[in-house]
């Protein structure tokens, strides 16, 4: 009996060793595409021991076990009805989309290699030192910003590689000095190459107090004329015995050569004479014009000053669907805005009219803007200091030799001759606003306001 259960337990135990034996033998089985399967919308992606079947259309990829044609002809039936009856030739055309865009892809994720990261960052800060924005910015704003943009526009898989690109705040940093250092190196080449070069120094305080030199460079290169910043640094006594001693340390210890320099600006009020000039004679205009000026700029003040009068304003000019919902407050510091504040007034003299009138002001003032004579003067004021404006900016500026400034303002001569000879004829073309201004009213100027406009 022992024996027979002995045999049987022996058995037993046989049989549970061949039991793990029989499963690890056994085999996965994978399904294999089938060319015919591109018929029905499906090409072969995936590794070549497990090959899944992807859609052309969407793009969208199945398991191995969708390899079947029942289930592949139920996905474009269910999700591309609209496809079902297209020839293979589509299915091959979109195949080769596919591959196309696939191809793509892979060239950007593998495209960005060290050498393009160190460049896209010295890009980015590049532009950041332009701009004059913290060094910070690149990490919390620039950065996160890119990657949105390029993960919506192309993919995420692509916008992860922006990660390579180093902008951390004493990257930038580096960057930026590397930059400034490589700019000095071609600009002092430049100098070095050049025939002849002038200098402008401009000393100043700025907030803490601290006074610094500039000093620009006007040089010849390549047959072009160029200006740029040659050094700035602080002094202490702003004398110019040490304003020289600065520039004379630069200029040995950079190898420049003095027999070079055929000029050196140390005035700036001297060298911007023609500019304050112009800007004083703009001044001498005419007792009854400069009383219709000076009450133009306490009108536009009284409103713009007052935050009150000025939301008022604001709201009622909306309510009248104007161009512009504010005036312009006039400084004697910033004298041309004066071109601009005489614009706007006259521009919106409608609103403002209605302004005084709705809130029962008891400004002394208001009564001009039901004044003809007093319109058409600052009509013609607001035409006459936007060209002041004009001419003064072009007197401004990079770039701007002593020729250019006296054709500027040999022109504009020539043009208040041209004017004044229109004038006579009673020819305003020449004046805008004051111009439509008569059309609109059709009346006619006063002797005194035609004598004072001539002037």
């Amino acid at each position: 009996m022992d024996s027979w259960l002995n045999v049987k337990r022996n058995n037993s135990t046989v049989d549970n060793k061949k039991t793990p034996c029989t499963k690890k033998i056994k085999l996965t089985k994978f399904r294999k595409y089938d060319n015919n399967y591109l018929s029905m919308g499906f090409t072969c992606s995936g590794s070549e021991e497990e090959q899944k079947p992807q859609c052309v259309i969407r793009f969208e990829v199945l398991s191995n076990e969708a390899l079947q044609p029942s289930k592949l002809e139920r996905h474009l039936e269910t999700k591309h009805k609209e496809h079902v009856t297209k020839t293979i030739d589509f299915f091959k055309n979109k195949e080769y989309e596919l591959r196309k865009n696939m191809k793509c892809i892979k060239k950007s994720s593998t495209s960005y290699s060290n050498e393009n990261a160190v460049k896209a960052s010295f890009a980015v800060s590049l532009l950041i030192g332009k701009s004059g924005k913290p060094h910070t910015i690149a990490e919390d704003l620039i950065l996160p910003a890119a990657k949105a943009m390029v993960s919506i526009m192309i993919s995420k898989e692509v916008a992860n590689n922006l990660n390579l690109i180093s902008l951390s705040n004493d990257t930038i940093k580096k960057r930026i000095d590397s930059l400034s250092g490589n700019i000095k190196e071609q600009l002092l080449r430049r100098i070095n190459e050049c025939d002849y070069f002038s200098l402008q120094l401009d000393e100043s305080t700025d907030i803490t107090n601290k006074s610094i030199l500039l000093c620009y460079v006007r040089y010849n290169y390549e047959n072009t004329i160029f200006e740029d910043i040659l050094f700035v640094t602080s002094v202490i006594h702003t004398t110019a015995e040490e304003i020289f001693i600065k520039i004379n340390e630069f200029i040995i210890l950079n190898e420049i050569e003095w027999t070079k320099c055929v000029g050196v600006s140390t005035d700036v009020t001297w060298h911007h004479c023609r500019i304050h000039r112009e800007a004083i004679v703009s001044k001498k205009i005419p007792t009854k014009l400069k009383e219709v000026l000076d009450e133009a700029v306490k009108i536009a003040n009284f409103i713009k000053a007052k935050s009150l009068n000025s939301r008022l304003f604001e709201q009622l000019c909306k309510d009248m669907d104007s161009e512009h919902y504010q005036l312009l407050l006039h400084s004697e510091i910033r004298w041309l805005s004066r071109g601009k504040v005489l614009s706007r007034l006259f521009e919106l003299r409608h609103e403002v009219r209605l302004f005084f009138i709705e809130h029962k002001s008891s400004f002394t003032l208001s009564e001009r803007l039901n004044d003809f004579s007093w319109l058409a003067s600052l009509a013609y004021l607001s035409d006459i200091f936007a060209h002041l404006n004009l001419l003064n900016l072009s007197l401004q500026g990079s770039h701007v030799t002593i020729f250019k400034v006296e054709n500027n303002i040999e022109a504009m001569i020539k043009k208040l001759e041209l004017w004044n000879l229109r004038l006579s004829k009673k020819n305003y073309d020449s004046f805008q606003n004051h111009n439509n201004f008569l059309e609109l009213t059709e009346e006619e100027l006063s002797g005194e306001v035609f004598k004072n406009i001539k002037q």
